[in-house]
């Protein structure tokens, strides 16, 4: 099932590694533009995207129930 834009994703990293899945959600600099910024790290990507979910939840509900995301000035 795909999902909104803005809302995360988890990612595979290269190596061995003990926890190779990384969840990253994205964030806006000063200027507007948006970035990926690290959250985790997960063994399975079962575990990363539990974490995205609850990490989405909780965002959700520190913000009255409602995603806002800064709008980008041009």
């Amino acid at each position: 099932m795909k999902r909104p834009n803005g809302y995360g994703i988890v990612t595979k990293l290269s190596g061995a590694r003990h926890r190779p899945y990384a969840v990253r959600i994205p964030t806006h600099d000063s200027k507007g533009r948006v970035h990926q910024k690290y959250l985790s790290y997960h063994a399975t990507s079962a575990e990363a995207w539990q974490a995205l979910e609850t990490y989405i939840q909780r965002r959700g509900a520190r913000a009255g129930g409602l995603i806002r995301y800064p709008s980008a000035s041009l």
